[in-house]
């Protein structure tokens, strides 16, 4: 996981205002499966 801080902005009262942006990298040798594995979840509020 890697962390970016975008849109900074520095506000008047001297504080700043950013977003978070996220990425993931895929790396298959530590992984138990593949990008093609297929995924089944349960929507617990349709139960």
């Amino acid at each position: 996981e890697v962390d970016y801080k975008v849109n900074r902005t520095w506000n008047a009262n001297n504080t700043i205002t950013f977003q978070q942006k996220r990425v993931w990298h895929y790396l298959e040798s530590e992984s138990y499966g593949s990008l093609d594995d297929e995924i089944v979840n349960l929507n617990p509020v349709a139960l």
